[in-house]
């Protein structure tokens, strides 16, 4: 059985040649759904590898539901389903053939039949591996992870090659296995907005370090700057006004409808409004809604910017 922590790591170290891959990287992943957060080269992938025994640390301890990935890393992989970033699978074969393939390898009973139809892809399940659209791909990766009956999924950038529809169906996906299962998945990725509609819990990691990690609402909260997002008509002749008006730290155009807008301490949503307004009204500017921002994204960049 796994315990409470579902991966613990300790002073981690990976090199390749010259660069540190890892750099005594020490995380936590509770029960849950967790993320893993931070730029191209983070070291992300790099742990993941180490986790599932594909290559070893050069330093540090790791342990993966209770056991160490030394001694232990057969037991390890009965324990845990993996989804890769790019997963190949045998053009040739079908879905259902290939996933009866790897129960038998798990020494599973599993029914590739009940997977893919947990997945979703019930009625596609004769059909060949090479027809698959990427999203059915990343549905068959998922039934794959999931035909062992783990306790812990590892997902390296899920939803990345996916368009909007795709993407919302797999995490949707997999918030409904979780809740079902009890199922835990640790999740890197790239794309903030997926991960904070998902996770209970993150890590931010930069050139190899974790520099912030616990529950994603603490963390957003905490890291929270007084910002507000705007969605108006014309940013660009709102934010030539506004910005050298009191109170106001920082602008930055967030979208051809929006500005983003960040307050000094002492002012409050509606001194911003009344700004907003005179400004508005003089320039002819629609303004649809003024909001606070409190996003994972804002979070990241005041995290990684600052390197806490």
């Amino acid at each position: 059985m796994c315990n409470e922590i579902m991966v613990s790591t300790k002073d981690l170290v990976k090199r390749f040649n010259n660069i540190t891959a890892l750099d005594k990287l020490s995380l936590e992943v509770p029960s849950g759904i967790f993320g893993l957060i931070g730029p191209n080269g983070a070291g992300k992938t790099t742990l993941f590898r180490i986790l599932i025994g594909l290559i070893s640390p050069d330093a540090g301890t790791a342990y993966v539901c209770g056991q160490n990935i030394d001694a232990h890393l057969l037991e390890i992989r009965q324990l845990i389903g993996v989804l890769h970033e790019r997963p190949v699978y045998p053009k040739s074969l079908s879905a259902k053939h290939y996933l009866q393939h790897v129960a038998n390898l798990y020494g599973s009973s599993s029914s590739p039949d009940e997977y893919l139809a947990l997945v979703g892809l019930s009625e596609s399940v004769d059909r060949k591996i090479g027809s698959y659209s990427a999203g059915m791909i990343q549905r068959l990766g998922l039934a794959q992870a999931l035909i062992g009956k783990p306790k812990l999924v590892l997902l390296d950038e899920p939803t990345s090659n996916l368009d909007v529809i795709g993407r919302e169906a797999i995490l949707n996906l997999v918030v409904d296995l979780h809740q079902k299962y009890k199922t835990s998945f640790l999740i890197a990725s790239h794309i903030l907005s997926d991960l904070e509609k998902v996770c209970t819990s993150i890590a931010f990691i930069k050139k190899g370090k974790v520099i912030k990690q616990g529950d994603i609402l603490d963390i957003v909260w905490n890291q929270m700057p007084n910002e507000f997002i705007i969605v108006l008509s014309d940013p660009t002749t709102l934010q030539q006004h506004i910005k050298n008006e009191d109170g106001i730290i920082d602008t930055h155009i967030a979208g051809s409808r929006s500005l983003l807008v960040e307050l000094d301490e002492g002012y409050e949503v509606q001194d911003l409004e009344d700004i907003v307004s005179l400004i508005s009204s003089r320039e002819n500017i629609k303004v649809y809604s003024i909001e606070k921002q409190s996003s994972l994204e804002g979070t990241f960049r005041r995290v990684i910017e600052n390197d806490y």
